[in-house]
C-alpha cells in the first residue's frame, strides 16, 4: 500500500514496525541492509502512499573472486574486564536471535531461551547466570513474574527488561530506575544499559 513520508526514514532501523506486538519483529529489512552492505552493495527504497513501494537491491558485479577489504562494525563498547553469562528470554526468535549477537560481539555470553516457562526450567535445574535480559510481554510467564522467580533464585541478579510497549506500567520500579530498555534499541543501547546494570551489581547497588 506504500509508506508514509513520516515512516520511510526508520525502515531499516532494528526492531521497529508498524505490526501489532507479536505479528513482526522489524528484523526483515535490517537484515537484507546488512547483508547487502557486507557485500558492498546498497538499497533504494521508492515509495507512494497508495500505490505501492519498490525496493531495489544493487550489488556489486565482478568478474572473478571478490577481493578487497571487507569493513568490520566499528566497537559497540570497550571490552568488559570478564565476560558475563546472560540469560536471554524472548519468545520472538528474530529479535532473540539478533540481541544473542549483539551480546556475543559486547563479549558476552548469552544463554537463550524461548519462553518464560523454559527459563524457569532451566534455572530450577541449577543453571547459574551473571545477568538477564527478559522480554516484558510474553505468553504464560510474563517477564515480571519471570524476574521476580529469578530474584529468589539467584539474589541480586541484574535484570534488564526489554519491552515495545511505550506504557511499561507493569514493570513498577524497574521502569523508574532505568531498567528497562524500550524497542526498539541499537547495539550501543543495549551494551550502555547491561554496563550499566552490571557494574552497578558488582559495586554492591542496586538497580531494581
Amino acid at each position: 500500500m506504500g509508506i508514509a513520508p513520516e515512516l520511510l526514514g526508520r525502515i531499516f532501523e532494528p526492531f521497529f514496525t508498524t505490526k501489532e506486538p507479536g505479528r513482526g519483529s522489524g528484523l526483515g529489512l535490517s537484515q537484507a541492509l546488512g547483508f547487502v552492505q557486507q557485500s558492498g552493495g546498497g538499497i533504494r527504497v521508492a515509495s507512494t502512499p497508495g500505490r505501492g513501494t519498490t525496493v531495489r537491491l544493487y550489488l556489486p558485479l565482478t568478474p572473478g573472486p571478490a577481493s578487497g577489504v571487507i569493513a568490520r562494525p566499528a566497537a559497540l563498547s570497550p571490552s568488559p574486564d570478564r565476560q558475563f553469562s546472560v540469560l536471554l528470554v524472548d519468545d520472538d526468535d528474530g529479535v532473540r536471535s539478533v540481541t544473542a549477537a549483539m551480546l556475543g560481539a559486547i563479549g558476552h555470553k548469552p544463554i537463550e531461551a524461548a519462553s518464560g516457562r523454559k527459563a524457569l526450567t532451566m534455572l530450577e535445574e541449577g543453571a547459574i547466570v551473571d545477568a538477564a535480559i527478559i522480554d516484558y510481554a510474553m505468553p504464560e510467564v510474563n517477564g515480571v513474574e519471570l524476574g521476580e522467580r529469578l530474584r529468589r533464585l539467584q539474589p541480586n541478579r541484574p535484570i534488564l527488561f526489554i519491552t515495545g510497549f511505550t506504557d511499561s506500567v507493569g514493570l513498577g520500579g524497574a521502569n523508574a530506575a532505568g531498567t528497562v530498555l524500550q524497542k526498539p534499541f541499537k547495539p550501543a543501547d543495549l551494551a550502555a544499559k547491561l554496563a550499566r546494570i552490571t557494574e552497578n551489581a558488582r559495586s554492591g547497588g542496586r538497580d531494581d
